[in-house]
């Protein structure tokens, strides 16, 4: 296990509902409250109520708490589903040296290229490398998946990552899972037959493409890497 980020000052809570695109009700220490999520998916595998889930306090103007993580009472490992996590998780990652393709590779976020703001620029000295990085928390058959909403923003950057590449500039695809238990990622036709066209049209053209697996351990309140190169399967079956 290699740990990649300490969650402070977590608080153990009960899922309750889904309010709106960005607020949850939880229940902490047998009070209801409200919390923000910053993960705007439909999450429907975890968004059970009576699904365990972690918060930390946050210094909202009207809502005290985000969540960050929740899973069933069956796993000691949870499910990440704050985005904001899942970058930085790519980054310790990067830090760390553990992926091959970007091992001396510094860092900047939300480089603009075409139409369109991507969250990484990687580079070093002989190269640059431009990357999306995109949730993958829906749970399906063992598999974890995106998209698990319609997407046109998320074509819209598999487009343009699949040009750039055409114009000879390197580009990756980080498809952040975290699911326990996890067989591999699959790209979901069910909710956008042009997800996988595209990823096996990326793949052909040499974009790098890569999943890793983080889940959030309760009994030491770290995030870890629980799976570096998770299997990745380009159509849904």
């Amino acid at each position: 296990m290699i740990e990649l980020i300490s969650i402070n000052d977590r608080l153990k809570c009960v899922f309750m509902d889904r309010i709106n695109r960005f607020v949850v009700k939880v229940k902490i220490n047998d009070r209801e409250d409200y919390a923000h999520i910053n993960n705007t998916g439909r999450l429907k595998s975890l968004f059970v109520p009576g699904f365990i889930s972690f918060c930390m306090p946050i210094n909202g103007r009207k809502l005290k708490y985000r969540l960050f993580a929740m899973g069933d009472s069956y796993n000691k490992s949870f499910s990440v589903i704050d985005t904001s996590l899942h970058m930085r998780a790519f980054e310790k990652i990067v830090e760390k040296k553990l992926i091959d393709e970007v091992k001396d590779f510094d860092f900047r976020r939300n480089p603009r290229f075409g139409n369109s703001v991507f969250d990484y620029l990687l580079f070093n000295k002989k190269e640059k490398i431009v990357v999306e990085i995109k949730s993958a928390v829906m749970l399906e058959n063992g598999f974890s998946m995106y998209p698990d909403a319609p997407t046109r923003r998320g074509i819209r950057h598999f487009q343009e990552l699949i040009k750039l590449r055409k114009d000879g500039l390197k580009t990756m695809i980080v498809f952040v899972s975290s699911v326990p238990n996890v067989k591999g990622f699959r790209a979901n036709g069910k909710i956008s037959s042009e997800i996988p066209e595209l990823l096996i049209e990326a793949k052909r053209e040499g974009v790098i493409i890569k999943s890793f697996n983080i889940l959030f351990s309760s009994e030491s309140s770290v995030i870890f890497l629980e799976t570096l190169d998770l299997p990745v399967f380009y159509k849904y079956f």
